[in-house]
């Protein structure tokens, strides 16, 4: 069995958990792979690759290719 962990996201891209009320304190687990730059990128796949994850999941933002939304909005 080959073994992904978490995924890695943009904060509030695919995956990321969003629409909760201000209030609301999600576990720490649900943003462990939210990065937001190459940096973050890197320290979260060395987290995994600590943990011992076989792949590493990435999931990309389509907004690039939305009508009504910037095409230079960040990305991986």
């Amino acid at each position: 069995m080959y073994v992904a962990g978490a995924y890695v996201t943009i904060t509030g891209g695919a995956g990321a958990m969003t629409g909760y009320a201000p209030d609301i304190q999600l576990p720490w687990d649900f943003h462990y792979g939210e990065a937001n730059n190459p940096w973050e990128v890197r320290q979260v796949v060395r987290k995994l690759a600590h943990d011992g994850v076989d792949h590493i999941k990435i999931l990309l933002a389509a907004r690039a290719h939305a009508r009504l939304q910037s095409q230079f909005g960040q990305e991986f």
